[in-house]
């Protein structure tokens, strides 16, 4: 009996050990597990733009899901900043990340230029320590060029605000507003996108919003990818520009908590346009072709 019983207990094993064939038993209705694309963890203080992008991200890869693959978002474990999400593209760990464009991040990774948020990141509101008097009355450009702004370490607004002849202190995002109530910093450009949610996060802290000014230039925000993620690249731009033509991608953005906000603290400010040396041919013709509106030099 135990004899038999570890014969049948063998058999069983070496059916189970045997490879399936491909096809094998399997119903023609049965739903093939999607494909998974990496994409960053969500960081503290970015989850209006970040929320927005996945959902942006998800609707533009179903567009062609028949033609392509389902997929499905997987955000990696760790967060990271700006330069690492665009390393973890070349080192194998992201599959797609969304930034401000440059030059330098055109050379290094694949971008797909169909501006993300309206050219929303190159207008910038200043964020000040409540009750920091300087700020009563408007400032010109020179008086705003001898104070110091705050600016994160990898960011390319850093490199444009240098550029214009701004005094730029460089910090981790982290600690940014902690550093501007204490003084360390004057005043902290943010873009139209983030200044809303920032302010509720910190006016109880002693941050508040500069009245009069709004800095601008031309920028864009993009998806990217690794250089030789080519399909990739051009699955997430024949989504876009579908989303585009229907409609859906305008709408999406424009009902954005964040978007209406922006809109309205752009309202009456005068604007200082400055100079952005960090963009390519082909994004400047990309921001003329769907950004409108932007100031062109």
């Amino acid at each position: 009996m135990i004899g038999e019983s570890l014969r049948r207990l063998l058999t069983i094993c070496v059916v189970l050990s045997l490879p399936v064939q491909a096809g094998e038993g399997k119903d023609e209705d049965t739903v093939v597990p999607s494909q998974v694309l990496r994409i960053p963890k969500v960081a503290s203080g970015t989850d209006p733009i970040y929320n927005y992008i996945t959902a942006l991200l998800s609707r533009v890869l179903s567009t062609n899901a028949s033609e392509y693959g389902q997929v499905r978002l997987h955000p990696n474990p760790e967060v990271s900043v700006q330069e690492r999400q665009l390393r973890n593209l070349q080192n194998g760990l992201t599959d797609v990340t969304w930034s401000v464009t440059s030059i330098d991040r055109e050379r290094k990774y694949r971008p797909i230029r169909i501006p993300l948020v309206d050219g929303f990141f190159g207008k910038r509101v200043l964020l000040i320590a409540t009750g920091d008097r300087r700020f009563s009355v408007q400032p010109d450009a020179q008086q705003l060029k001898d104070l110091y702004a705050l600016q994160g370490y990898d960011w390319p607004d850093t490199r444009i605000l240098l550029h214009n002849g701004f005094r730029v202190i460089e910090a981790p995002y982290q600690a940014s507003h902690r550093l501007l109530i204490e003084g360390f910093a004057d005043y902290f450009p943010r873009s139209l996108v983030e200044a809303g949610y920032e302010l509720q996060q910190w006016q109880s802290k002693g941050v508040s919003l500069e009245p009069y000014l709004l800095l601008s230039y031309r920028s864009a925000m993009f998806f990217f990818v690794s250089k030789d993620n080519e399909k990739l690249a051009k699955r997430i731009e024949e989504g876009l520009q579908a989303l585009q033509q229907s409609g859906e991608f305008s709408a999406l953005l424009h009902r954005q908590p964040f978007y209406k906000k922006g809109l309205e603290l752009v309202s009456g400010r005068h604007e200082i346009v400055l100079e952005n040396p960090l963009l390519s041919d082909k994004t400047e013709a990309a921001i003329k072709q769907y950004l409108p509106f932007i100031p062109h030099e």
